[in-house]
């Protein structure tokens, strides 16, 4: 008998009731995702199977029965037209349940939580404070100017 929870994966972040958010999950991840009744999977990363990626993660998903939209964010060159596309993505599918997840879950706390701000009321404090929540986790990671420039600038975007 499997015991994992969805809520194990890796840089896991329960959002509320109907968005988490996380790393890469591994098949048996996905399995449990479904399980505990998630309806859509948004996933920010490039496929890059050396490194993060599982093998056909859109067919697993199709056999789950379990929709998938794929926005594929370059990590050194996040652009305002990959934040508009996820925007789009969350705000035409919220109300359901939705994990959202990309390799280690950098990606998607920036891209959530602004998305937060401009859609769910969030103030930037509350924003900032989901993100420092993974990019300050691991004293490897900084953030850069190039996240930094792309925060601003998609904080400017009007909202989808």
């Amino acid at each position: 008998m499997n015991t994992m929870k969805s809520s194990e994966v890796f840089n896991y972040k329960k959002i509320n009731d109907l968005i988490s958010t996380s790393g890469q999950p591994s098949k048996e991840d996905f399995r449990k995702i479904k399980e505990d009744g998630f309806e859509l999977v948004i996933d920010l990363a490039p496929v890059d199977y050396d490194r993060y990626s599982i093998q056909d993660q859109p067919a697993l998903l199709r056999n789950l029965n379990l929709p998938y939209i794929h926005i594929p964010v370059d990590f050194k060159s996040p652009s305002t037209e990959d934040y508009e596309h996820f925007s789009t993505a969350l705000k035409n599918n919220y109300g359901k349940k939705i994990w959202i997840h990309c390799a280690a879950n950098y990606r998607v706390t920036v891209f959530f939580s602004i998305w937060a701000e401009k859609n769910l009321n969030w103030s930037e404090e509350k924003s900032n404070k989901l993100i420092d929540s993974i990019w300050k986790s691991d004293p490897n990671w900084t953030m850069n100017d190039v996240w930094r420039d792309f925060m601003m600038n998609a904080r400017s975007l009007e909202p989808a």
